[in-house]
This record gives structure tokens, C-alpha cells and sequence, in this order.
């Protein structure tokens, strides 16, 4: 307690905070987005699922700590490199969720649709399968929050400023408390957080 209330008190918990949400909000929003849109275009075509298969299947293995060098060559030791780690872990977990989503809707919902008038892929995709795929959906998202939260802290391995980094350098000195206290600011945000999208994703999803 004693090292919370110090390291609250003297702004350095703070600023670690502030510089990780600078990574952790567009990584988070970008690889969400670009794995929603994914998930969604693959698990209604069967076209671009097929031809985008090989792709898929070569890259989902490869974890994102993997990639840091990648990371560090094309963006340098900043907070777009961190976000970059960040994002393609949302994005698979996001993927997976809406293409799941996607692939579940049932196709007597899908007849029902087309007999009330609607027709094209872009129309039944808007009106009638995204709807239907997102309790899926929003669970992945509110799963890959959780998950590029854990991910802040190997974002910043590679040097960059935040709570990730003053863990590591925290244990690096054997100062336990303070890594304690670093870990307790990570989950008490990653509680807010969770708890916010869920209030969230009941109202959106109240029609079930």
C-alpha cells in the first residue's frame, strides 16, 4: 500500500499509465476493426476465404512478441511499434469471433431476408448478418481488450515507455513491490475497462 500510494504521489504512475494508453488504444482499435472487417468478409465469401486460406493459416501461428524486430525496423522504438504488437493480437482474436459470427448465421434467416426484398451481398451483410453475428462478435472484442492488455507489457520490452516497461525495469531491480503495484494499475484498468464494455455490449445486445 505504501508503494502505491509513493509511486501515485510522485506522478510516475501516472505518466506510465498515460504513455501505455498512447500504444494501447490504437492497437487495440485498429487491430479490432481491420480483424471485424476480416472476419466478416471471409466467413461470407467463400471466395475470398479460399483464396485468402493460405495466407491465414501461415500468419495465425506466429505470435506477436515474434514480430517485434518487424516492429522495430518499420516503425523504431515508439508508440506505433508498440501498437503494432498490440494490434495483431487483437486482430486474430477478432477474426476468429466475427468469422465464426459470420459462419453461424443460419441460412433459413438468411432465405427469410431475401423473401422480404433484400438482396446483394452488402445489403444482407449490414441488415441481417452482422446482426445476427454480433453477440459473437462483441465477444471477441471484449476478449481482445483483455488480451492487448497483457499484450502492453511485451509491447514495450523493446524499450518503449509505460507500465510494461517500469515492470520490467522494476524487476530487473528486484524491487517486487513495485511490480506488484504495476500489476495491480494493470488489472484495476483492465477491470474499468471490461466492466465499461460489458455495461456496453448489454445495451446493444438487450434484443436477445
Amino acid at each position: 500500500a505504501n508503494t502505491f500510494v509513493a509511486e501515485a504521489a510522485s506522478g510516475e504512475m501516472a505518466t506510465a499509465l498515460g504513455q501505455s494508453i498512447q500504444h494501447w488504444v490504437p492497437g487495440t482499435v485498429i487491430g479490432t476493426l481491420l480483424g471485424i472487417i476480416a472476419g466478416v468478409a471471409l466467413g461470407w465469401s467463400r471466395l475470398l476465404d479460399d483464396i485468402a486460406a493460405p495466407v491465414v493459416r501461415t500468419l495465425r501461428p506466429v505470435p506477436p512478441l515474434a514480430l517485434i524486430g518487424f516492429a522495430i525496423a518499420w516503425f523504431g522504438i515508439n508508440n506505433a511499434g508498440a501498437a503494432f504488437i498490440i494490434a495483431i493480437g487483437a486482430f486474430w482474436i477478432n477474426f476468429y469471433a466475427s468469422y465464426g459470427g459470420v459462419e453461424g448465421v443460419s441460412d433459413d434467416l438468411l432465405d427469410v431476408a431475401r423473401s422480404l426484398g433484400l438482396k446483394g451481398d452488402f445489403e444482407l451483410v449490414t441488415s441481417v448478418v452482422i446482426p445476427a453475428a454480433s453477440p459473437e462478435i462483441l465477444t471477441g472484442v471484449r476478449t481482445g481488450i483483455g488480451r492487448c492488455w497483457m499484450l502492453v507489457v511485451a509491447s514495450e520490452i523493446f524499450g518503449v515507455p509505460g507500465l510494461g516497461r517500469r515492470i520490467l525495469r522494476a524487476s530487473n531491480n528486484l524491487q517486487v513491490d513495485v511490480v506488484i503495484t504495476y500489476i495491480l494499475v494493470l488489472s484495476l484498468m483492465f477491470l474499468v475497462v471490461d466492466t465499461a464494455f460489458r455495461a456496453v455490449q448489454k445495451r446493444v445486445l438487450v434484443w436477445r
